[in-house]
């Protein structure tokens, strides 16, 4: 008899792991989604991602590889926000010399620079510390500035 090692279990007969790779092959389709392929507990992927086992799977790994985690979170919303890889911004970041376009100073709780754009055409302006993104965002807003302006003549 042939035994084949596995890191999940410790010895698994042959003809057992042939027997579940002919039976995911010959799996039939979900009942969530038919349509869909096979992932695992008669679900298709989307629907067991939402299980509560897969849920808790995935809080576990995101609290033991926290900066890996929060790393594809800055690269996906730059992304999604903006179009920007980590490269484009990385070469922002040093064409402003690593510090804010306003006040030149780094950040300073140890951030990122924020992604300052144009919000009605989102052209991206420059990188921000947040005290002049908050600055820039309020001067934006003419209301506010009307209403700034008649508090201060009084």
């Amino acid at each position: 008899m042939i035994y084949f090692i596995h890191s999940s279990f410790s010895f698994v007969s042959f003809r057992k792991l042939r027997g579940l790779i002919l039976d995911i092959q010959h799996r039939k389709p979900p009942s969530c989604h038919p349509e869909q392929p096979y992932y695992a507990q008669d679900l298709c992927r989307r629907c067991y991602d939402k299980t509560p086992g897969a849920l808790a799977t995935r809080r576990v790994w995101r609290t033991r590889n926290r900066s890996r985690y929060l790393g594809y979170l800055r690269k996906s919303a730059l992304k999604r926000l903006f179009g920007l890889t980590l490269d484009d911004y990385a070469q922002m970041l040093a064409g402003q010399g690593g510090v804010c376009a306003i006040c030149k100073r780094p950040e300073a709780s140890g951030k990122c620079l924020a992604v300052d754009h144009n919000h009605a055409t989102g052209q991206i302006r420059g990188l921000l510390c947040t005290g002049c993104n908050i600055g820039v965002g309020r001067l934006e807003n003419t209301q506010w500035m009307d209403a700034v302006r008649g508090y201060l003549a009084r």
